[in-house]
């Protein structure tokens, strides 16, 4: 075994043995591979089975907790090869896996001179890696606009555990990483973003009122052909309270106001094209939402790209609170881990599916943070067990919705 590469793990490697849904894992031995050549060396050793393959553990599902055997951890394969622009529209990047989505973004911004140029998949979590975006599918709040499938890939390079190499090109839509099988490098679309965007959250004083709405907006069409919806988002009432009582704690809320005090749902739309269309449709937003009892005058408006982080930064901060809670309720009871679910919808309306879900939560007596993409219906709930007792609960309940 190559002992300057893979190390056994002991005390100093605890903190990778688990990732932010709490699950703890155990591991023989670690490695920190910093290139290709490295990866390659460690994968030809004799390395004691299961491999895990880890990015920067920012996982909330476990994907990454090691289950024994052996862990590959990318953090140190973290070069960007190449920056190009290709046109006055696309680009390309070529990364490492372990290149994280904040070290890429201020890369492309130094390498192109500009802000312009993006690579789509927007998970909230910017310390996510590139490998670890690819390979979970995590398309984020800007698949209104980009897609759930299309990941931007031009080519992948895979290792594969027994050292074959391989070169993909022609990747299929949803791509799905093999079993066994790590990401090395990728080269990346990089599209110029839309030039003039803004968005608008509209508060709702009860969260029946919103889901209506959502519901209404998910066939919404702008009169208006030149604007492009790029993001939908709900944000439900126990989410909203949860950012309440963590916002001291939570660093991205530093610079986002606090949410009008009788808020019980959030609905935010995020829309690009010229001024005037823009304009007509944030009017049409307005129409559709004062229906479902949302006040315009308590709205917020956002324009341009650093207020609209503001936004998503309320918005990775639903994920925030609930991972705090958790580790919270972990240190208390460490058979307490983050249990999130995907509802089924199973031909019901958004509003249905998560009405019902409300419902289920308060026959139980249990609570859970509700937050979704309404667009496409994908609906995340994270369930906030006091103890274990609503622990098991929450897990019987969970296998119901699945």
């Amino acid at each position: 075994m190559n002992e300057k590469l893979i190390h056994p793990v002991d005390e100093r490697y605890i903190s990778f043995l688990s990732d932010e849904s709490k699950q703890e894992g155990f591991a023989d031995t670690i490695s920190f591979p910093s290139s290709p050549e490295e990866l390659l060396q460690i994968i030809a050793s004799p390395l004691p089975a299961p491999i895990t393959f880890q990015g920067a553990n920012t996982g909330v599902e476990g994907g990454s907790v090691p289950q024994g055997g052996s862990i590959i951890n990318f953090s140190r394969m973290n070069h960007i090869r190449e920056i190009q622009k290709l046109s006055d529209t696309e680009g390309y990047a070529v990364v490492e896996a372990g290149v994280t989505l904040d070290q890429l973004a201020q890369e492309i911004r130094r390498s192109l001179k500009t802000d312009d140029y993006i690579w789509p998949p927007s998970p909230t979590e910017s310390s996510a890696t590139v490998g670890g975006v690819i390979a979970t599918g995590a398309y984020g709040m800007t698949s209104c606009y980009y897609g759930t499938k299309n990941l931007y890939l031009r080519e992948l390079t895979l290792l594969h555990s027994n050292g074959h190499t391989e070169v993909l090109s022609d990747i299929p839509e949803p791509f799905q990483l093999p079993a066994g099988t790590c990401i090395v490098k990728a080269t990346l679309k990089l599209l110029k973003r839309p030039a003039n965007i803004c968005g608008a959250a509209f508060f709702f004083d009860t969260e029946s009122n919103a889901l209506a709405c959502a519901d209404k907006l998910q066939n919404y069409v702008p009169d208006n052909k030149d604007v492009l919806i790029i993001s939908m988002e709900y944000i439900g009432n126990t989410a909203i309270k949860m950012i309440n009582t963590s916002r001291e704690l939570i660093s991205v809320l530093k610079d986002v106001p606090a949410l009008p005090s009788d808020a019980k749902a959030v609905i935010y739309v995020e829309i690009a094209g010229n001024e005037e269309s823009q304009d007509e449709a944030l009017m049409e937003l307005i129409d559709i939402t004062s229906e479902y009892g949302s006040d315009p005058d308590v709205a917020w408006a956002l324009t341009g790209y650093t207020e609209i982080r503001k936004m998503h930064s309320l918005r990775h901060a639903a994920t925030e609170s609930v991972i705090q809670f958790i580790e919270r309720k972990h240190h208390e009871d460490n058979r307490i881990i983050r249990l999130g679910v995907k509802p089924l919808s199973r031909g019901r309306s958004f509003q249905e599916t998560i009405l019902s879900i409300i419902q289920a939560l308060e026959d139980a007596n249990l609570c859970a943070s509700i937050y979704a993409h309404i667009k496409n219906s994908d609906i995340q709930v994270n369930f906030l067990p006091e103890n274990f007792e609503d622990y098991q609960k929450s897990k019987n309940i969970a296998n119901t919705w699945i």
